[in-house]
């Protein structure tokens, strides 16, 4: 095996040990700051895709409001915390808003 080879093997276990860790440990919730950010963000992309109708049934649905939270939530487990901060929120809603466009 060459270096790179190994330590391929290592980073790769490294990864999958964190993960298994951060599974186990960290089940984090919203703060107040957070909920909200994400409630304004999923009703700002609801009233916008109002105002153009081809997207009214098919890009708006409890789906997205629940990527948003998952996202955040998932940030927040990167980060080691059981708490999903406003950057948390921000970020989880900028990745849903670049998915869906």
């Amino acid at each position: 095996d060459s270096i790179f080879t190994r330590l391929n093997k290592v980073n790769f276990e490294f990864l999958r040990n964190y993960i298994i860790f951060v599974r186990r440990k960290y089940r984090p919730i919203l703060s107040k700051k957070a909920s909200v950010f994400i409630k304004s963000a999923y009703v700002f992309l609801k009233i916008s895709n109002k105002k153009n109708l081809k997207n009214l049934f098919v890009k708006n649905r409890l789906s997205k409001l629940e990527s948003m939270i998952k996202v955040s939530e998932s940030i927040a487990k990167i980060r080691m915390s059981n708490k999903v901060d406003s950057t948390d929120a921000l970020e989880a809603i900028r990745l849903v808003q670049d998915l869906s466009n």
